[in-house]
């Protein structure tokens, strides 16, 4: 028996293992397919989340075997973890289908693609900039409490730098 390393999962598998209950592995286009349930727990998201990103053209219509369900390929997998990974760092949806169809042009989209990424590091850096002030406010406020309780505190409960 023999084993490989799926590089979308980055894990190994034996293809046939009754005590591990792992299914025989297909192929196509040379790298080892997934289907739906597989990819939604190797990237912790959900399946609905798949079909939705699929649905509004965030990724590409997954292909479907002859039953009718979705077979996810090493590309596929490699765009979810792109779009996972650029959906933590807090791009929205409506500018990440812009950047993947623009990846999807190609090579001649970069600087496209680079000033999508340039607004959207903007944008976070507003929004860390209100949660900053947010924090700030909150360790007045602690600091406040602090005073009172040493009992050397006033009584007014102001909010600082409010906008």
């Amino acid at each position: 028996m023999f084993s490989f390393v799926h590089p979308c999962l980055r894990v190994s598998f034996k293809p046939y293992d009754w005590a591990r209950g792992f299914r025989i592995l297909t192929f196509m286009e040379g790298g080892a397919i997934m289907r739906i349930a597989e990819v939604s727990e190797q990237y912790d998201i959900s399946a609905d989340t798949l079909r939705y990103y699929e649905r509004i053209g965030l990724l590409p219509r997954a292909h479907r075997n002859a039953s009718g369900v979705r077979d996810y390929s090493d590309e596929d997998c490699a765009r979810i973890s792109f779009v996972k990974c650029m959906r933590g760092a807090n791009v929205s949806i409506e500018a990440l289908i812009e950047y993947m169809q623009l990846f999807d042009q190609g090579d001649a989209t970069y600087e496209e693609r680079r000033q999508i990424l340039i607004e959207q590091r903007e944008i976070a850096l507003e929004k860390l900039e209100r949660v900053q002030e947010g924090l700030d406010r909150l360790d007045h406020k602690i600091a406040y409490y602090d005073e009172l309780i040493a009992g050397r505190g006033a009584r007014a409960e102001a909010c600082p730098n409010q906008k």
